[in-house]
């Protein structure tokens, strides 16, 4: 979501310039081996002693100027029995939230809190887990997390968000928001996300209760620099999307993505019922928040082709510099062997389907190596990179990149495939983030070891990858 400058790729311009006796210049799509260990960085993270640990994730990855890279993310214990605002026993478990933070070359910055990682425990809240972490230009950052705590009266977990803002060593600024944080409350939680001035931005479902039934619809809330909601958006801080919702339609999916200049997209998967198809809705807002009128009728485009009908999961929404528009859509094939593929959308920057790209706008659905998508990104250039699993449901995860047209990129990945195995020796890694910095593609995820026993060496790590790419302009 920014452009971020880490450092320059002084890997590939040795191999280039080492002349016919050197080695040949690393391929996009091939493992950093300088990186960290081989190409990869995993934490067993191991703090709470006396727990059953289930092992830890990365959901986030970014880089800052000097080219460190920061991941954010949680591990997670189990608690046999705990008791909810209704004193009724329920078993659970409790995630940590994780922020690392990583010299250019995967070593941990030994500066950064417990020797290069901090992991926030759970204050007033059952669990927390990283969902993005923001680089800042004195050396800290802002850490956007989920938290879960008790309902106050149902025995259920409910949904928050929560925005820190750390300081270069990883202590926690506590004249930020109301002692430390800015915490926002949901019924659901979608996403969470930082623009260039520090705001951090949280999506996520609210509901409305009228005399004949209670439905729910999306809702954007904004805290300042300062960790106070933004009185400037729209109402107190908030910007509600309901998208003209039917009677008893629900939204399944939402993801939002920011505009180089301030303007804010929401894709919304809104629920088919007995009445009504399954629909996208894609929304521009001004950075106000109120609806940019300029886009699509009215501030909103509504789409209903390319088998939207069997959409399962909205993998990925991204915006060029531009304004143009680029969906990622996992859809469930249902009967239709292969089970599932994807389809991709793009939008102009008036919200008109582009028929330039990815065979006419909007193409699929597509199960080249890559079934069920659980990360996704786009390229300057429109190439796109998808990573998740076979939908064939093999186990195997796999990056994939595809050009403008929609076809497996020739020049990515080892043997010049189009697609790169995640299965690494002694590591098998399930995607979760993926980051475009200047000549590289880093991977977060959750890394299995291959070959771990019962005394806890099968633990998921907390795992960053990184990979070659293409320079950006």
């Amino acid at each position: 979501m920014r452009a971020l400058r880490p450092f320059a790729l002084a890997l590939m311009i040795a191999a280039s310039c080492a002349g016919g006796d050197g080695p040949p210049a690393p391929k996009a799509g091939e493992v950093d081996a300088s990186f960290a260990d081989g190409g990869l960085f995993a934490i067993d993270v191991d703090i709470v002693p006396g727990a059953a640990h289930w092992g830890s994730s990365a959901e986030f990855v970014a880089t800052d100027a000097t080219g460190k890279v920061w991941a954010t993310g949680g591990f997670e214990v189990g608690v046999a029995f705990a008791a909810n605002s209704t004193k009724i026993p329920v078993p659970v478990s409790r995630t940590h939230a994780v922020v690392a933070r990583l010299m250019p070359d995967g070593r941990k910055d030994a500066a950064f809190g417990a020797s290069g990682y901090l992991v926030d425990s759970p204050q007033g809240f059952q669990s927390q887990s990283g969902v993005e972490v923001a680089p800042l230009a004195d050396g800290g950052a802002l850490l956007a997390e989920v938290a879960h705590g008790w309902d106050s009266f149902f025995p259920q977990l409910v949904p928050s968000g929560r925005a820190v803002r750390l300081g270069s060593r990883g202590v926690v600024d506590g004249s930020y928001g109301n002692g430390g944080a800015g915490v926002v409350g949901f019924e659901r939680f979608m996403q969470a996300f930082v623009d260039a001035a520090g705001d951090v931005i949280f999506l996520g479902e609210r509901r409305r209760e009228t005399a004949q039934e209670s439905f729910g619809y999306m809702e954007l809330r904004r805290f300042d620099a300062r960790g106070d909601e933004d009185a400037q958006f729209l109402h107190r801080g908030r910007a509600s999307l309901d998208c003209s919702l039917l009677p008893h339609q629900t939204v399944a999916w939402a993801r939002a993505a920011l505009q180089a200049d301030g303007k804010l997209l929401v894709a919304q998967v809104i629920g088919a019922t007995a009445d009504a198809p399954q629909r996208l809705c894609v929304s521009r807002l001004n950075p106000d928040g109120n609806l940019d009128t300029s886009y699509g009728s009215g501030g909103r485009v509504q789409i209903r082709e390319w088998g939207l009908p069997r959409i399962a999961y909205l993998s990925g929404f991204s915006v060029a510099g531009d304004g143009r528009a680029t969906l990622v859509l996992t859809v469930d094939r249902q009967d239709t062997l292969p089970l599932a593929g994807y389809i991709i959308l793009s939008l102009t920057s008036l919200g008109e389907v582009d028929p330039s790209r990815y065979a006419g706008g909007g193409a699929g659905p597509w199960d080249h190596a890559v079934g069920w998508v659980l990360a996704s990104a786009v390229q300057a250039d429109g190439k796109i990179l998808v990573a998740g699993y076979r939908s064939d449901f093999s186990g195997e995860f796999r990056l994939e990149r595809l050009g403008v047209d929609g076809k497996p990129d020739q020049g990515f990945g080892p043997g010049g495939t189009g697609i790169r195995s995640l299965d690494l020796p002694g590591w098998h890694l399930e995607p979760r983030y993926l980051h475009l910095a200047d000549g590289a593609i880093f991977v977060a995820g959750r890394a299995v070891p291959l070959n771990g026993g019962a005394d806890g060496t099968d633990r998921a790590r907390f795992a960053v990858l990184k990979l070659v790419g293409d320079p950006i302009p």
